[in-house]
C-alpha cells in the first residue's frame, strides 16, 4: 500500500469515536462508518453496528436511547486516539436487519442539521435586498453557523415559489457563482478559491491509493456570452463573462481545448429582463463551471480530517494532463475497525443544480392527477353554467368525446364585483385554454381564435400598416378605430356614429330614415328625412348672433299664454297679405 507523505498524518492505527452531547459512546460493536459531504448536497453519514440476539430475542443497542431519531451525534476520527471532528448530524433513520447467512445489524442514518431545509416546500417574497442577504436570512432559520459572501445586485423582488429552502439557496447561490459548502462546523457560501494553498499533496506511488480522473473537452468554450431583454430600452442587451484568476488542473487550459475543438461561444439567452450585473454573474457561473469541471473524478488516500469541501489539494505523479492543484468538491470517509480511507471528489459537476435534481420544481398539477401539458384548443359547448359560478363548458377535441367537455372560467380584460369587460364566446367558437397549476380540472379560457372557417371580418383583416382595430358583434354592431384616418365609428345595422379628426367632425347617421347630425368646426347640422320635433317640459331657448327660420311651406308660431315680438331695431312684417286681428 502506498505510504502517506508529510502532508498526511503519520499513521499506525486509525481510531474513531462517536459522541452524543459530548459524551463518547461505546463503539466496540461498530462495523462501519461512511460519511459523504459534497458541495451543494446535505452531508450524511451511516453507522452500521452489530446488534440483535436470537437467543435473547432482542436488539439491545437499538432499544437504548442512544440512536433514536432526532438525536444529535458527532463523529470524530484520527490516529492513536487523537481524533478530530469530521461530521455532526441528526439521526433521521434507525433500522435493523437480520438474515440467515449474516449477522444481524443496526443501521443508523444521520443528516447534517440543514436536512430540515430540504423537507418541505415554501414560498416567500424578498423585497429590495441582495441575494446574499436573502440566503443569510434563510439559513438563519435553521440554527447553523454560517457565512455568506456578499453579492452585488439588489433585486426589487426575489420570489421563492413553492420549493424547498435548500433548493432555493443552491439555485440563487449558483446564479451568483457561489458554492454552497455545508461543513461540520459552519456552512459557507462563497466563490471558489483556487488560489488558496493546497491542504495536502497526493502523489501516485506515495500517498495516492487510487485515482479515477478524466479530462473532458465538451465543457470547454472560448467565450461566455449572454443576452437578455431590456424592457426599458425595448432591445436585446448583451454581456460577457468577466471572470478571471481561476487556476486549472493539468497543463491543457480549457481555452486551448475549446479552440482545438472549435467550441467558440457558450451563449446564455434569458427572455426575462436581467440586470447587467446579474447576467454577468450568470455567465461567470458558466465559465467557472467550465474551468472547474474540465477534470473530474476521485482520488483515494489514507484517512485524513485535514481536507474539506472547497479546499485545494495538489495532485502529483499523474502526468502532465492531471498534475497540479485541484478543487475538492466532495469528501467521503470509509471507517471501520483498523481502517480509515478518505476519497476526495475532484472538480465541479458539469451540470447545473437544476439539471442534477428532478424534484426541484413541484410536480405538475401538484401530483394529484396526471397533468395537462401546455395550452389546449377547445370548442365552446354551452355558455350557460350549471352552478352559480360563471363558467363555460368547453370541449377539447383532441381528448374528449363530442358531448363531453370541461368547465372553464373566462379571463377578461376587466373583471370585478358588478363590473367588467364582458364578451362571452358563442357556442361552437374555437377558444384557447390554459390550466391553473397544469391541473386539467382548472381550465381558463384565455382568448378566442379565428381560422379560415371562422374568419376575421373584412373591416378588421390585417393590412400592412394595421390601420383598423375594433369590435364587431354577431348582429354587426360595430365599434371601429381607424388610426390612419383618425376616425372612430360606432355603427348599428341601421346607422352609425363617426368621429373624424381629419374632418374635425362628429357625425351621427340614421341611414335607413335619412337622418343625420353633424358636429364640426362650422357648427352643428341636423338633417331629417321626415319631421324634426323639439319638445321640452321646461323652456326652449334659441339664441344666436343671427337666427333664421325658413319654411318652404307655411310657418306657424303660437303661444297659449301670449306672444311677444320685440326688436331694438326696425321690425318688418311682410306678406302678400297681412292680417292683424
Amino acid at each position: 500500500m502506498a505510504q502517506p507523505n508529510a502532508d498526511l498524518p503519520h499513521t499506525t492505527v486509525p481510531s474513531f469515536s462517536i459522541l452524543s452531547d459530548g459524551t463518547a459512546l461505546d463503539v466496540s460493536q461498530v462495523v462501519s462508518l461512511s460519511i459523504s459531504t459534497e458541495i451543494g448536497k446535505i452531508p450524511q453519514a451511516e453507522v452500521v453496528l452489530n446488534d440483535g440476539s436470537m437467543a435473547k430475542r432482542t436488539f439491545e443497542i437499538s432499544s437504548t436511547n442512544r440512536f433514536i431519531p432526532g438525536s444529535v451525534l458527532e463523529i470524530k476520527a484520527g490516529y492513536q486516539q487523537t481524533n478530530k471532528s469530521i461530521f455532526k448530524g441528526v439521526v433521521v433513520k434507525h433500522g435493523i436487519r437480520t438474515t440467515l447467512s449474516q449477522n444481524s445489524t443496526l443501521t443508523i442514518e444521520l443528516k447534517h442539521a440543514l436536512y430540515k431545509a430540504a423537507l418541505t416546500r415554501k414560498s416567500g417574497i424578498f423585497m429590495k435586498q441582495k441575494d446574499s442577504d436573502t440566503l443569510d436570512s434563510i439559513l438563519g432559520t435553521y440554527a447553523v453557523e454560517k457565512s455568506v459572501e456578499d453579492t452585488q445586485t439588489e433585486h426589487l423582488q426575489m420570489v421563492q415559489m413553492n420549493c424547498t429552502d435548500w433548493d432555493f439557496v443552491n439555485l440563487r447561490a449558483e446564479a451568483n457563482n457561489l458554492l454552497v459548502l455545508p461543513k461540520p462546523e459552519k456552512t459557507e457560501i462563497k466563490k471558489p478559491e483556487t488560489s488558496a494553498p493546497e491542504k495536502v499533496t497526493l502523489e501516485f506511488g506515495v500517498s495516492l491509493i487510487e485515482a479515477d480522473l478524466e479530462l473532458d473537452n465538451r465543457v470547454a468554450f472560448e467565450n461566455f456570452e449572454g443576452q437578455t431583454w431590456d424592457s426599458a430600452e425595448q432591445e436585446i442587451s448583451s454581456a460577457s463573462s468577466t471572470l478571471t484568476g481561476l487556476s486549472e488542473t493539468g497543463n491543457l487550459p480549457a481555452s486551448e481545448l475549446a479552440s482545438k475543438a472549435n467550441h467558440h461561444s457558450y451563449v446564455v439567452r434569458n427572455g426575462a429582463s436581467l440586470a447587467e450585473n446579474e447576467l454577468i454573474e450568470v455567465l461567470n457561473t458558466q465559465k467557472s463551471r467550465s474551468l472547474l469541471s474540465k477534470i473530474r473524478g476521485i482520488v483515494k488516500c489514507e484517512g485524513t480530517s485535514d481536507v474539506q469541501i472547497g479546499d485545494m489539494v495538489k495532485l502529483a505523479g499523474l502526468g502532465d494532463r492531471f498534475n497540479g492543484k485541484a478543487l475538492v468538491t466532495g469528501v467521503m470517509h470509509d471507517i471501520g475497525p483498523g481502517r480509515w480511507f478518505t476519497t476526495l471528489q475532484i472538480g465541479l459537476n458539469a451540470e447545473s443544480f437544476l439539471d442534477r435534481f428532478s424534484d426541484v420544481n413541484e410536480k405538475p398539477a401538484g401530483g394529484l392527477l396526471p397533468a395537462v401539458n401546455g395550452l389546449q384548443v377547445g370548442i365552446v359547448s354551452t355558455i350557460i353554467p350549471e352552478q352559480d359560478e360563471p363558467n363555460i363548458l368547453v370541449r377539447i377535441p383532441i381528448t374528449t368525446a363530442r358531448e363531453e367537455g370541461v368547465w372553464a372560467r373566462v379571463a377578461r380584460l376587466d373583471a370585478g364585483s358588478n363590473r367588467g369587460a364582458v364578451f362571452h364566446p358563442e357556442e361552437n367558437d374555437e377558444v384557447i385554454l390554459g390550466f391553473v397549476n397544469d391541473d386539467p380540472r382548472q381550465a381558463v379560457i384565455l382568448g378566442m381564435l379565428n381560422s379560415s372557417k371562422n374568419n376575421v371580418p373584412d373591416e378588421l383583416k390585417a393590412a400592412q400598416d394595421n390601420p383598423v382595430k375594433g369590435f364587431i358583434t354577431r348582429s354587426e354592431l360595430k365599434l371601429l378605430f381607424d388610426d390612419k384616418k383618425g376616425i372612430i365609428t360606432l355603427e348599428t345595422p341601421q346607422g352609425k356614429v363617426v368621429i373624424d379628426d381629419d374632418r374635425k367632425s362628429i357625425t351621427i347617421n340614421d341611414d335607413s330614415n335619412q337622418n343625420s347630425i353633424t358636429l364640426s368646426d362650422k357648427g352643428i347640422t341636423i338633417e331629417c328625412g321626415k319631421d324634426l320635433t323639439i319638445s321640452a317640459r321646461g323652456n326652449v331657448k334659441i339664441e344666436g348672433k343671427k337666427v333664421e327660420i325658413k319654411a318652404s311651406g307655411s310657418l306657424s308660431a303660437e303661444g297659449s299664454g301670449g306672444v311677444s315680438l320685440k326688436s331694438n331695431g326696425i321690425t318688418e312684417i311682410k306678406g302678400s297679405m297681412v292680417n292683424i286681428n
